[in-house]
């Protein structure tokens, strides 16, 4: 579809799959995001989400910084849905690497990577667009174990925007700001809250913030809003 040969799903969720794809135009492997854009939405709020995106996204494409995933194409098909088809990371998330090993985390290592993350998060941020979905999974290692950030500038098509739709906001509201979790507008701060989210997981082994997943979302967003974390020390 759309001039690129898909060859493995890499992952799929509630929005789309995402495939390993070849670009027979660029000879190169590449990410294929299939957003089901057509299913979710009317076509006028498809195409205004759409436009949206792509002001970032275009942003986002004169960028070039080893920490950030190149971006090739943001499209639209014709039964309404996006694609995204960006640079193919090949190394395991960060979540992987957050997951190995026994007992705590070495300060260092934490330290130096997500220095690298605020790095690439900066230079993101200098060209305007803000990721919006900042968690362990969308950032992956390359060959060398240096963090490159996937999947930055399209969470509004993914439903960041209806507000408090349990749908939209499920299994990535622990690294969500509050005013975003709401559906109000953000900016480059509600990155550097899920950075701090990462760091405090890392480094303590649990989430700075915790509810019970059985409790509504808005219990889940007032224990976002008002609960202190226990310091790390």
């Amino acid at each position: 579809p759309d001039g690129y040969l898909l060859r493995e799903v890499l992952g799929a969720g509630g929005f789309g799959e995402v495939f390993r794809a070849y670009d027979p135009v660029r000879g190169i492997e590449v990410a294929y995001k299939r957003l089901r854009l057509g299913r979710l939405y009317d076509g006028v709020r498809a195409a205004r989400l759409l436009a949206s995106a792509r002001l970032e996204l275009e942003a986002a494409r004169r960028l070039r910084h080893p920490g950030v995933a190149r971006v090739y194409e943001l499209g639209q098909r014709p039964d309404g849905d996006a694609y995204v088809v960006q640079q193919l990371v090949r190394g395991p998330s960060l979540r992987a690497r957050m997951a190995a090993g026994d007992g705590p985390a070495d300060p260092r290592e934490v330290c130096l990577m997500l220095a690298a993350v605020a790095r690439a998060l900066a230079a993101l941020h200098a060209a305007g667009v803000v990721h919006r979905d900042l968690k362990p999974e969308n950032v992956r290692l390359d060959e060398d174990g240096r963090p490159v950030l996937i999947d930055f500038g399209i969470a509004h098509l993914e439903g960041f925007g209806r507000g408090l739709d349990p749908e939209a906001v499920l299994g990535t509201l622990a690294y969500m700001a509050p005013e975003q979790a709401r559906g109000r507008r953000v900016d480059a701060r509600a990155d550097l809250y899920a950075l701090g989210v990462i760091a405090y997981e890392w480094l303590g082994g649990q989430l700075p913030v915790r509810w019970d997943e059985a409790a509504p979302l808005e219990e889940r967003l007032r224990v976002i809003s008002l609960q202190r974390p226990e310091p790390l020390a």
